[in-house]
């Protein structure tokens, strides 16, 4: 129900002055798990190639980034050379592990199966874990990879093949970083956060740009582009999801208005081109609040709904409130 005179499509969910519940800590770790394994690596990572030594996390410690639909299949990245035996470049690795049985299966790979020679991320998989998409460093994992940086790949775990998801209209490897992958239930669309230019032709934002993959087609389009007008000057996305179809994306966008900088949520539907400024809805006694940032935590399967949380600027106690958006009523 609508809050102190709040717009009927905006609910805020909960509000907490820095005493956030071990519940709602819980589902904010698990919301945020696909972009979060990128957080523990080194500010070089943008840098040079890192040598596998010093790309490693310790030995023993594992991030899982999403089950499949079924819950038999777990993503995981993890830096032990124990899990399987072809295991062998000391580096961080992506596994997918079938829980009914313990098997892990090795998926920052080669077409033929060989390790990468640099660390690899784990993003997301399919709904029935047939494909895997991931974040890598390796310089081996398909032909003249020659950026030294991360690019996005997709591994097809059936026909045993490693894509280039991050790669110019020619199939060539693109001239910047690119992370953070997601994929469709289905396995057909691979989202991902770039600072390359040569990824799409059309408008693009200054700073990170948000890609769209189609893997049957192998086309990648800019789904950062066609945004309201109303946002000021963009300077890139910071963060984006995308619902579990592929047709539709919520992205949190860097923008400045005069001397002003700000997190702006616009939800983007990728069929019809409609875009949707996400604007924010406090309760009235927060009226007037700086909003420091905000992040998109969920997204429902058709993308109507849209779940964020804001950063209260409260003084030293800080704050944050979760809230709900109904897109179609927006």
């Amino acid at each position: 129900m609508p809050r102190n005179g709040a717009a009927p499509n905006a609910v805020v969910l909960g509000l907490d002055h820095m005493k956030i519940s071990t519940k709602l800590g819980l589902i904010l770790v698990v919301s945020l798990a696909p972009w979060a394994p990128a957080q523990p690596l080194d500010p070089r990572s943008q840098g040079a190639p890192v040598p596998a030594p010093e790309a490693a996390l310790p030995p023993e410690l594992h991030y899982v980034s999403t089950f499949s639909a079924d819950g038999r299949w777990a993503l995981l990245t993890s830096a032990t050379g124990r899990l399987v035996t072809d295991d062998l470049n000391g580096a961080l690795d992506v596994f997918l592990l079938e829980l009914t049985t313990g098997d892990f299966t090795l998926a920052s790979v080669r077409d033929a199966g060989s390790s990468g020679n640099g660390a690899s991320i784990a993003g997301a998989m399919s709904a029935d874990a047939s494909w895997v998409v991931f974040q890598s460093r390796a310089t081996n994992l398909v032909f003249n990879d020659t950026n030294g940086t991360w690019d996005v790949f997709a591994r097809d775990l059936k026909a045993g093949a490693t894509l280039l998801v991050s790669a110019t209209a020619n199939g060539a490897v693109s001239q910047w970083l690119s992370t953070g992958p997601l994929i469709s239930a289905d396995g057909r669309y691979v989202l991902f956060r770039s600072w390359a230019r040569d990824l799409a032709s059309g408008p693009l934002l200054p700073r990170e740009n948000l890609y769209r993959h189609d893997l049957v087609e192998r086309r990648t389009e800019c789904v950062s582009s066609g945004l309201p007008g109303s946002l000021g000057t963009v300077l890139g996305v910071s963060h984006g999801l995308m619902t579990s179809d592929g047709q539709a994306v919520a992205l949190v966008l860097s923008t400045v208005q005069g001397t002003v900088y700000r997190d702006e949520l616009v939800w983007r539907d990728l069929t019809t081109g409609r875009a949707a400024r996400l604007a924010e809805q406090l309760p009235a006694n927060l009226t007037g609040v700086p909003v420091n940032g905000r992040s998109v935590l969920a997204v429902c399967g058709k993308g109507r709904s849209v779940v964020f949380r804001s950063e209260l600027g409260l003084g030293s106690a800080g704050g944050y409130a979760l809230s709900w958006y109904g897109v179609e009523q927006a």
